[in-house]
């Protein structure tokens, strides 16, 4: 399952976050922290939409967005968050 939370800074979205991670033992995501996943920015910008889709059906994730470049550029899994 794949949540997307959006809104504006200070709105208490991670507070939202962390008590669903508690409730459905999600990984969460925030803003562009995925870019950690991977070695290279690049790398990351191309695994996370993947990451994305796989989670639908798979591990639950929750992303936590409040600018809307970080929205993922994949449009298939952009498609999921709305």
């Amino acid at each position: 399952m794949v949540i997307g939370i959006f809104g504006e800074s200070c709105t208490g979205k991670s507070t939202l976050a962390d008590k669903l991670k508690e409730s459905i033992h999600a990984q969460v995501y925030t803003g562009r922290n995925y870019l950690r996943l991977e070695k290279s920015k690049a790398a990351a910008k191309q695994s996370f939409p993947t990451k994305l889709l796989e989670a639908v059906n798979g591990e639950n994730i929750i992303y936590v967005i409040s600018e809307k470049e970080h929205l993922p550029s994949n449009t298939a899994s952009a498609s999921l968050l709305f």
